[in-house]
């Protein structure tokens, strides 16, 4: 919710980044923070609300995925600013190198965290399954 709501802040102000368009979506980069960080804190208020957490993991993996794919798309077409909380860094005094590595560890956080989350519990139920089937097979031939 704080980087979403980071983002939407951003987007309000009149920094010469703003003015740019992404290379990879091509919208301005105003819009896209305002949509990104939008949707960063339905995601967040979704992931408090939910009464069943396997779809808030799913939920926050998609989210950390299509953040992935975009940071390689911007590497791919050699885009150098990124730009994920605009121009919050700024009004910080935090360095934008500083807040890129604070922003890749964030990625990096939700991407094992939510995918170690989802192979644990995959992994747990396969196990489960596998032992009851192999539990009745037993009792079935006593």
């Amino acid at each position: 919710m704080i980087t979403g709501a980071a983002k939407i802040w951003s987007s309000f102000g009149h920094a010469k980044l703003l003015q740019y368009y992404d290379p990879i979506l091509r919208v301005g980069i105003n819009r896209l923070l305002a949509l990104v960080g939008s949707l960063e804190i339905i995601v967040a208020a979704f992931c408090l609300a939910a009464p069943r957490k396997q779809m808030s993991v799913l939920m926050i993996a998609a989210l950390a995925n299509s953040f992935l794919t975009y940071r390689v798309g911007l590497w791919w077409v050699h885009w150098a600013p990124c730009s994920c909380l605009g121009t919050v860094t700024d009004n910080l005094g935090i360095s934008e190198p500083v807040a890129n590595r604070i922003m890749k560890m964030i990625l990096c956080y939700l991407l094992v965290g939510s995918y170690s989350i989802i192979f644990r519990t995959y992994s747990g139920r396969k196990k489960t399954v596998g032992g009851g089937a192999v539990a009745a097979v037993g009792q079935a031939g006593n």
